[in-house]
């Protein structure tokens, strides 16, 4: 968890300090993180593209659900990647190093938490569509076809962004103005 003390009191956009420049951060997590967090991004987006681009390949061929459905938990592990690792903790915390305004934080937040509910709820999907297609092959074909596994995967999507808005919303008017948030996680 990132703890964001430049949450609060942001300046206005352009405010600067004495010296015609915004005084920056102080970066709370120090240069390891930063490096590691680094190499994770530099390596796992490349092997996360390139599967989603072999996935994608295999679903158009193939017309088969759980191509589709991989497809998609390859891409919410993209988003989680860019939003969490790049936009949460590289740019926001060691490349800016500056404060940001509020709602560039809420908007990154809601991104997270979308990211990675829909991550685990398209693994739930893909287990259940696995099972039905062990458990039941006979009736999977009626259950399991693209259009629905499509319709599936949007509806996981959009439900994901309304509910990570939606909690971060009352989140935020539970905790009150004044209270220090810790926005973000790194997974």
């Amino acid at each position: 968890m990132i703890p964001l003390q430049n949450a609060s009191d942001t300046p206005p956009l352009g405010a600067e300090g004495e010296e015609g420049h915004t005084d920056p951060s102080p970066c709370v997590l120090g240069y390891i993180p930063v490096i590691y967090y680094s190499i994770l991004l530099g390596l796992g987006l490349p092997v996360n593209i390139l599967t989603a681009v072999a996935l994608s390949k295999l679903a158009s061929r193939t017309k088969k659900s759980s191509y589709c459905y991989l497809l998609a938990l390859t891409t919410s592990d993209i988003l989680t990647q860019i939003f969490i690792i790049f936009v949460g903790f590289i740019l926001q915390t060691a490349i800016l190093h500056r404060k940001v305004p509020n709602a560039f934080i809420h908007m990154v937040s809601v991104l997270e938490f979308s990211s990675n509910h829909a991550s685990i709820w398209i693994t739930v999907i893909l287990t259940v569509d696995r099972y039905v297609a062990l458990c039941h092959p006979l009736q999977y074909r009626s259950l399991s076809y693209p259009e629905r596994t499509r319709k599936v995967i949007m509806t996981v999507f959009l439900s994901s962004f309304v509910t990570g808005n939606s909690i971060l919303l009352v989140e935020r008017r539970l905790e009150g103005p004044s209270s220090s948030r810790i926005v973000g996680s790194i997974a």
